[in-house]
């Protein structure tokens, strides 16, 4: 609480909400601070794959449209901005 992770948490999180949410085959983001799950129109294995290729790291989970973002707490802005970018080209691809 007193070096301000929990703010900081916070922060990322919707700032990766926002970004994430405008991209390409991206339905819904739902989560909290920083345990997103995105909603797809697409397989999320698919692009979990995709994604592992170019080094994101991402989660899928027991409904086979949903991709698990949760990145650690230590997140910056530029982290926010690499996933987004690497996210675009894989959605955007599909």
């Amino acid at each position: 609480l007193e070096d301000g992770m929990l703010a900081h948490a916070a922060e990322m999180g919707e700032l990766m909400k926002s970004r994430l949410s405008g991209l390409p085959h991206v339905e819904e983001v739902r989560g909290l601070g920083l345990l997103l799950g995105l909603r797809l129109d697409v397989p999320a294995k698919d692009v979990q794959a995709a994604a592992l290729e170019q080094g994101i790291i991402l989660g899928t989970s027991g409904d086979p449209n949903v991709l698990r973002v949760m990145p650690p707490m230590v997140v910056t802005t530029d982290d926010v901005e690499h996933l987004v970018l690497v996210l675009s080209g894989v959605l955007g691809g599909l």
